[in-house]
This record gives C-alpha cells, sequence and structure tokens, in this order.
C-alpha cells in the first residue's frame, strides 16, 4: 500500500475520483512546501516555483491502483510522481504526488484547484 496526495480531477466530484473508488481516504490537507499550480482544462503542480502550499486529498492505494494513476498521469514522462511531505490535521505523511513543471494556463495562487 502507498498514500497518494491528489490535488485535481482525481479530487471527490471530479471525473477521475472513479480510480479512487477502492482507496481509503485518509485525509485533507497541504503540502508543507509550497509549490505553483497552473491549470489549463486540468492543474499541474510545478515544483521549481514557491507559491503556495497545495490542498489535496490523501488516500491509501494498492500497488495496482497506483499503477493505474501512472498510466492517467503519463508517470513519468508526462507527469512526474515524487513523495512529498502532506500535513492533515496535526500529522504528517509521506506521500506521492504527480508534478508537471508545465506553466500552460493561469495561476491558482491559492493551491487549491476548486478555488480558482
Amino acid at each position: 500500500m502507498e498514500l497518494v496526495f491528489v490535488y485535481g480531477t482525481l479530487r471527490k466530484g471530479h471525473g477521475n475520483h472513479v480510480l479512487l473508488k477502492n482507496s481509503q481516504f485518509i485525509d485533507a490537507g497541504l503540502t508543507k512546501k509550497k509549490y505553483a499550480m497552473y491549470a489549463n482544462g486540468i492543474p499541474y503542480v510545478n515544483e521549481d516555483e514557491e507559491v503556495s502550499s497545495i490542498f489535496g486529498e490523501l488516500y491509501k492505494v494498492s500497488n495496482h491502483t497506483l499503477r493505474m494513476l501512472d498510466l492517467l498521469e503519463g508517470h513519468p514522462s508526462w507527469y512526474e510522481r515524487k513523495k512529498i511531505t502532506v500535513i492533515g490535521g496535526k500529522k504528517r505523511y509521506k506521500a506521492w504526488l504527480y508534478f508537471n513543471n508545465t506553466k500552460d494556463g493561469d495561476l491558482i495562487e491559492s493551491g487549491d484547484y476548486e478555488r480558482r
């Protein structure tokens, strides 16, 4: 089992969340480090810029689900999956996050895809 932190179309209420239907929701939280989020139809988190903490949801996923997420995200050629620290409540978690250093689209200064 692995922890994955999702911030866009994999979150509850979005089209790709179906891929997480058999996964355990752990917590909502923020990335410890600041990154930049851009959106042009879909969101991108850019690790080269420090704008805000990214808001998202933390899930415990099976290895099979992680492979399905990798296929969706085009890891490692489109999005690149990297371990980061997420703060949820008073806990810290090490989780995978999908990065894409694209700056295409609008900057989402809040770091929350739903508050663009």
